[in-house]
């Protein structure tokens, strides 16, 4: 029987068979557990921090903490990822950010936390955010064959979404009416389900022991990552584009506050909007193979969220600050799935942890760097910084297309 014909009988990559390969589900929803609750808490930490201390600027400065640590952390990471087994590190993960979190509500409960100690918190916990975050998509290719990463990087992207259609809403939902104690709780145990769920999922065997000095190995990742051109035109392209949702996160509480007169339900349900756009957009774009079409693909979700942005900055009412978060959630599923497909397969097997944290860490680095920006720029303007992340993903756009090689 020819090739051809044995190709045929081949079924056809289904989210059936996702679902169903050994050990995919439970680091799905370790994963699901792991992204709602970090939403929820970068939503939740904006809100504690205005209704505690009513600061804009500590509001941007957290959410940069809660995430920049684990950006410089990232190379390191990821060498531990190729060295160690993953699901070990991942649940350390978890439950560092568990303990840190359930501090950081007993404090709030009792009237003690200062903002030292909540920066500090949020620091502590960020550090070891890469082992969760990269661990979880280097596993993905050693639990998933070829064939299906398009459907598997559909879901995960999928899951960032879900998480951005649970997280703020119910972050918003708790703080309104229970407070930012039992908020920030419920995210801390969200991170303990996760450590749970993920524990049941096998740690794939290396086909050869990672030795070497473990700094070597951090500097065998970074230089892969910048001597690689796919890898470093994603790293400018959509580090550039991501500053957009770091300024997003704080900039939207302070205009739904101030121009449409809107409390913490309503913002959470705007993230809500966007979240469920992104599902829709994730599964379309998971549906047909992306191999070859991954740079349009990337460039054109670039330029959807640079309007969507637009959107939002200019709308005077709520009905127009939602087509601005539908545009934005679209755009979301074709930029995740061909970034997430073009890393995958651009990136040599033995050295996919260190180079997946690496180029995370790199693609991450616009969002601590937008909600930096966005504090002071908010006590100015909400829309002008929300228009400047625009323009700012509108020239990401431009660049993906000049500096991601046609051909890979």
């Amino acid at each position: 029987m020819g090739a051809r014909a044995l190709g045929e009988l081949r079924p056809a990559p289904s989210y059936r068979q996702l679902l169903l390969l050994d050990g995919f589900a439970r680091l799905a929803v370790a994963a699901l557990c792991a992204r709602v609750a970090l939403s929820m808490g970068q939503v939740t930490v904006v809100l504690l921090v205005l209704e505690q201390y009513r600061s804009p600027g500590l509001a941007g400065l957290a959410v940069c903490l809660s995430i920049a640590p684990g950006l410089l952390v990232s190379p390191l990471a990821g060498a531990l990822l190729d060295r160690y087994p993953r699901v070990r590190l991942i649940r350390v993960d978890h439950v560092v950010a568990a303990l840190s979190l359930l501090l950081v509500a007993g404090l709030s409960a009792t009237g003690r936390l200062s903002p030292w100690l909540l920066l500090t918190a949020l620091t502590v916990s960020s550090l070891t955010t890469p082992l969760s975050d990269t661990g979880t998509r280097a596993m993905l290719p050693a639990v998933v064959p070829s064939r299906l990463w398009d459907k598997a990087n559909a879901l995960d992207s999928g899951g960032y979404v879900v998480a951005g259609l649970l997280g703020p809403p119910l972050g918003g939902v708790l703080v309104g009416s229970a407070g930012p104690a039992v908020a920030i709780v419920v995210t801390g145990a969200l991170h303990a389900c996760a450590a749970l769920t993920v524990g049941g999922v096998a740690d794939p065997r290396r086909t050869e022991a990672d030795g070497g000095a473990l700094a070597g190995r951090v500097l065998d990742g970074l230089r892969y990552v910048l001597a690689h051109p796919t890898l470093r035109g994603l790293a400018v392209s959509v580090s550039l584009r991501n500053v957009g949702p770091g300024v997003l996160v704080v900039a939207l509480p302070a205009l739904a506050a101030q121009r449409l007169h809107a409390g913490p339900a309503v913002i959470g349900a705007l993230f809500a909007v966007l979240g469920l756009a992104g599902v829709i957009s994730g599964v379309v774009s998971g549906s047909a193979s992306t191999e070859g079409r991954e740079r349009n693909l990337l460039a054109g979700g670039i330029a959807g969220s640079a309007l969507g942005l637009a959107v939002v900055a200019t709308a005077d009412t709520v009905a127009q600050t939602v087509i601005g978060m539908i545009v934005i959630g679209l755009s979301t599923g074709p930029l995740d799935v061909s970034l997430f497909s073009l890393r995958q397969r651009c990136t040599e097997v033995t050295v996919q942890g260190r180079a997946f944290a690496v180029s995370m860490a790199l693609n991450y680095v616009g969002l601590p760097l937008g909600s930096a920006i966005a504090g002071p720029l908010v006590q100015w303007s909400a829309a002008m910084a929300l228009l400047l992340a625009a323009a700012a993903s509108a020239v990401a756009a431009a660049l993906g297309l000049v500096l991601i090689p046609r051909r890979q």
